[in-house]
């Protein structure tokens, strides 16, 4: 970055001159360049002088309200440009050396937008969660890690934590909040050579942990947290419990310190079977047909080492159903992949039927399932051995992100 500042500035610097009538004018002499256009002294061409900086938007870069080395905007003064000020470079607001404009990020930076596109803003962005950047429904960042600091790293797991003992890359923390009826999901996808995880802290900032003496941080408490994708791959979270939260987008390893796109969406929350505060209820043993994965988050994940669950941990969406089970009966659920999700990987687990029992990380079980590969079903069988009739949730859930998309689930008591 450093160098193709300097590259860029010295290049207006040429350019000035020529504005000013330094340096060799003789290729110029006869040259009329158009509005916005200043003469190259090099080539005797006409260059594009711009009234600032950026590829695009109100600031930054080559060209935009600011930036180069004369004019309106910037180069090292000026009312565009440099590292600082409200306009930028690798921090503040713009780009350029200093002023409002220039750079490639803030107010008037960017590849495009008003604040735009591609925000290396030198570790402003997040730094922790005592100053993290709000995001809102519709709102994206792409962040650069490599300008970000490696506040976060976890000794151990805790809860629905991602990535514990790993050092990782630089990180950034984005605040939101979620109100009730609706499901607020983070998404963060790091670019070809930048693979990326995310952990979700609930208000307030102190469960985000303190710093131990080994650099790591501990008491950080997670209600979710994503480490299933690649390279270029997603990793989201998601929650439908009214709070605040904050969302720790961090590089796997000091390795991964490319751009990271972030983004983050509000959806409303369906009436029933998106968590065990609201079951789907079945009355009766049957086959439920093309159940629909689509409104559904991952309220749930299951710890692979729970007692009597999985053996795996559960990313995907999950949707909770609810069923009486009489003394001495046994109910056996199965669920195979339909439709849309006909290749999808389906789990599924049973949990006691009260809803302190469905925490966001899961360690217990009555019984659980994930033995079938992609398009195979799952089946899990609980039998009731009490003198009173059980109620259970069954959850269906998924390995995989945004899996299952579509199934069929049998439930039988007998």
């Amino acid at each position: 970055m450093q160098n193709r500042f300097l590259v860029f500035v010295a290049a207006a610097a040429a350019l000035a001159l020529s504005a000013c009538g330094g340096g060799s004018a003789s290729k110029c002499a006869a040259v009329t360049c158009g509005t916005g256009q200043l003469c190259d002294t090099a080539t005797g061409k006409c260059v594009s002088n711009g009234t600032g900086g950026g590829s695009s938007g109100t600031g930054g870069g080559s060209s935009g309200t600011g930036g180069g080395s004369s004019g309106t905007g910037g180069g090292s003064s000026g009312t565009g440009g440099g590292s600082s000020g409200t306009g930028g470079g690798s921090s503040g607001t713009g780009g350029g050396s200093s002023g409002t404009g220039g750079g490639t990020s803030g107010t008037g930076g960017g590849t495009s937008g008003t604040g735009g596109g591609i925000a290396f803003d030198g570790g402003v962005l997040g730094e922790t969660c005592a100053m993290p950047t709000s995001i809102t429904s519709g709102q994206s960042f792409v962040i650069n890690l490599t300008a970000q600091r490696n506040d976060y790293r976890l000794d151990a797991v805790v809860g629905a934590c991602r990535a514990a003992g790993i050092d990782g890359a630089g990180d950034a923390v984005f605040q939101f909040s979620v109100t009730a009826g609706n499901r607020g999901t983070l998404t963060a996808v790091g670019d070809s050579d930048t693979d990326v995880f995310v952990n979700l802290v609930a208000a307030p900032a102190s469960r985000c942990g303190a710093v131990q003496p080994d650099g790591g941080f501990g008491g950080i408490t997670c209600v979710d947290g994503s480490d299933v994708g690649g390279l270029n791959e997603a990793d989201e979270v998601s929650t439908a419990i009214p709070g605040t939260y904050y969302a720790i987008v961090d590089g796997l390893t000091d390795a991964d310190v490319g751009n990271v796109a972030v983004s983050f969406a509000t959806t409303t929350v369906p009436a029933t079977g998106d968590t065990c505060a609201a079951p789907t209820v079945v009355a009766s043993s049957g086959m439920l047909t093309a159940q629909s994965g689509a409104g559904y988050g991952n309220d749930y994940d299951v710890d692979p080492d729970g007692t009597d669950c999985t053996t795996y941990s559960s990313n995907g969406i999950d949707r909770v159903y609810q069923v009486s089970i009489p003394a001495g009966m046994t109910l056996t659920a199965t669920v195979t992949p339909s439709g849309a999700g006909a290749n999808d990987d389906v789990s599924i687990y049973v949990l006691e039927g009260v809803a302190a029992s469905c925490t966001p990380w899961i360690t217990s079980c009555l019984a659980g399932a994930d033995v079938g590969a992609d398009g195979e079903a799952d089946e899990v069988t609980y039998m009731n051995a009490g003198a009173a009739a059980k109620t259970v949730f069954v959850v269906v859930d998924s390995y995989f992100l945004r899996q299952p998309s579509a199934f069929d689930l049998n439930i039988q008591v007998q």
